[in-house]
């Protein structure tokens, strides 16, 4: 049946999600760069593919739109891991009746990945905090949400690695995004 063949190969991904996100925080937290494999090819389509596969695993939650010429050298798997965890973690800590909003955007030699969700603020306080190794939030310990606090420090790990830059912005009124801007060329 291919409903439970897409099932399992759901299954295999996360926990070679779960594998490589132990990995690169291992790599970070032993000040080494992570690995980086570049290849040619339009990253919108490469972003399209990870919503699909998180549509099959949350449901469709997701609105994604891509702007400007994507197609280029990429190192997209560590892209498409990124883009997982920020994802996630919306559908974990968002509200559960809003869309989780995905933006892949060129400006110029820039690109900007963001993830937006509606849902009860981060902090200040814990917005600092939020890309050290194993560190969850407040609402993550109180509402026992599943994980391991890996998610984010991969995510900075990665924008260091893209020679690039990652923050958050959350608010009441405003939701929470996180942004991931990095140069489009291949900085190796």
């Amino acid at each position: 049946d291919g409903e439970i063949v897409d099932k399992i190969i759901q299954a295999i991904k996360r926990a070679d999600r779960i594998i490589q996100n132990l990995l690169d925080a291992s790599r970070a937290g032993a000040g080494q760069p992570m690995n980086l494999v570049y290849r040619e090819g339009d990253l919108g389509v490469e972003i399209a593919e990870v919503v699909k596969d998180l549509v099959l695993q949350y449901g469709d939650r997701f609105r994604f739109e891509a702007r400007g010429d994507l197609v280029g050298v990429w190192a997209a798997d560590v892209l498409r891991r990124v883009l997982e965890n920020l994802a996630i973690n919306a559908v974990k800590y968002g509200a559960n009746d809003q869309p989780v909003q995905i933006q892949l955007t060129r400006n110029g030699d820039t690109i900007v990945l963001s993830v937006e969700n509606e849902g009860n603020p981060i902090s200040l306080e814990e917005q600092q905090a939020l890309f050290q190794l194993f560190k969850r939030g407040k609402p993550a310990e109180i509402n026992g949400v599943p994980g391991w606090g890996l998610g984010l420090s991969v995510v900075l790990a990665a924008a260091h690695a893209l020679h690039g830059h990652v923050d958050v912005e959350s608010g009441p009124s405003i939701g929470t995004t996180f942004r991931l801007e990095f140069p489009k060329e291949n900085p190796s």
